[in-house]
């Protein structure tokens, strides 16, 4: 899975390069971009969840006005 995982990312970085703001939104590579990005981003949800912070390390952080 980790391997399918990788080949994807580089697939999406490949496509990244090819693609732009200009790119029809039906376009192949948007298609297959949005498709492969969605399956990413299960997978790293699933294998890599980001938390909330806890309290003693988001109080680390400075706030400027």
């Amino acid at each position: 899975m980790v391997r399918q995982y990788e080949v994807v990312r580089q697939r999406i970085k490949d496509l990244l390069l090819i693609t732009d703001d200009n790119t029809p939104v039906d376009s192949k590579e948007i298609v297959e971009l949005e498709m492969l990005s969605d399956l990413a981003e299960e997978y790293e949800l699933e294998h890599y969840p980001v938390g909330t912070p806890s309290l003693p390390m988001s109080s680390n952080c400075e706030c400027t006005k």
